[in-house]
């Protein structure tokens, strides 16, 4: 599988190089595009607030995890995004005829050039903690994103495999991994502290991708970093499960249309 994931890994990075006016466009347009998004929270909620101040490390903080891990994992594997429309246009069927693990096949069929801008603006996230004092946090920030592309990987896989039980499964897979990513851009953890909306984020994919990780990059205590790496690992237990529940009424279906 690793050695798999190496020639995945130079055959996408071979096929971004191959187009850099495609690479520079797609990669200016997501800086610009989320530069000016980010200038305007920041205009919105702290340029002249001073009782905000406590809170922007944990925005950018909040904003780096997010980016970088997302750009990574899209920009290397844009396919698992996607997983959904494989299916429902019959594309997942083919990955399923090689001796090749059909999640790694999925990953490798599409890029996302774009991707690469989110990832640019995690790395400059992380010198701009850096630029601020915040150093610790920078670094934890760094390792939280590593989980936190496991954790979107896992949304993905978990998403995609909705098309395999309901007919319109790839737009709600979409809607599902826009939302969790737009969640994730924001201080949900101090917009609800506590009560039942914590309750129910906590619940969601969000709360392995952002609210657990950002425990750990404010506080760097070993039990929220474990709490963090338990909630990853419990959101990768289910989207496998449901991947491979789904990956068997998928054969079986098609075993059923072939005799008939």
């Amino acid at each position: 599988m690793l050695r798999f994931l190496g020639k995945a890994l130079r055959y996408n990075m071979s096929a971004h190089i191959s187009n850099v006016p495609n690479l520079l466009a797609a990669t200016i347009g997501m800086v610009l595009n989320n530069g000016i998004f980010l200038l305007g929270m920041w205009g919105m909620l702290f340029a002249g607030k001073e009782q905000n101040q406590d809170l922007l490390h944990y925005y950018i903080a909040l904003n780096v995890l997010m980016m970088l891990s997302y750009g990574v994992l899209c920009f290397f594997f844009g396919g698992w995004i996607e997983m959904g429309d494989l299916i429902v246009n019959g594309h997942f069927e083919s990955k399923l005829a090689t001796p090749r693990h059909p999640l790694l096949l999925v990953g490798t069929h599409a890029l996302h050039p774009s991707a690469l801008g989110d990832l640019i603006l995690g790395l400059a996230g992380i010198g701009l903690l850096i630029g601020m004092g915040e150093t610790g946090i920078a670094i934890r920030s760094f390792f939280a994103s590593i989980l936190a592309i496991f954790a979107y990987y896992s949304l993905f896989v978990l998403s995609g495999s909705l098309a395999f039980f309901l007919p319109r499964g790839n737009a709600m897979a979409h809607l599902l991994n826009n939302l969790a990513i737009i969640l994730c851009g924001y201080p949900v953890g101090k917009i609800f502290p506590t009560g039942i909306g914590r309750t129910l984020i906590l619940l969601s994919p969000v709360a392995a991708i952002s609210l657990m990780p950002m425990s750990w990059i404010e506080t760097g205590t070993v039990i929220d970093f474990a709490q963090a790496a338990a909630g990853v690992f419990v959101l990768w237990l289910l989207a496998l499960g449901v991947y491979r529940y789904g990956v068997k009424r998928y054969q079986a279906l098609n075993l059923v249309g072939v005799q008939n």
